[in-house]
C-alpha cells in the first residue's frame, strides 16, 4: 500500500469498495450517504488523488506502448535468416 502524501489523512476520504454481498441498492445508498456527508476539503483531496492516479496510469500506458512499438520496429528491421 502507498504511504500517505504530506497533507493527506491516513484514512482516505475517497469511497471505499464494499463487498458485493450488500446488494446494489444498499451500495448506492451507502455511496450517496458518504458523498453527501463528506466535507469539501475531503472531496478536494479525493479529486486530486484520482487525477494523480489517472496521470500515473496514462504515463504507464504510454511507456508500455512505446516499448511495444520499439520491439516491433526491431523485429521488422532484422533480416530474415537464410538457409
Amino acid at each position: 500500500m502507498e504511504s500517505p502524501v504530506a497533507g493527506e489523512h491516513l484514512d482516505s476520504p475517497c469511497r471505499k469498495k464494499k463487498p458485493v454481498d450488500d446488494g446494489l441498492l444498499a451500495d448506492m445508498k451507502d455511496h450517496l450517504d458518504q458523498f453527501v456527508h463528506t466535507s469539501m476539503e475531503q472531496h478536494r483531496i479525493c479529486l486530486k488523488k484520482t487525477i494523480r492516479d489517472l496521470s500515473d496510469f496514462v504515463k504507464l500506458r504510454k511507456s508500455r506502448s512505446r516499448s511495444r512499438q520499439s520491439t516491433m520496429k526491431e523485429a521488422k528491421t532484422e533480416p530474415p535468416d537464410e538457409f
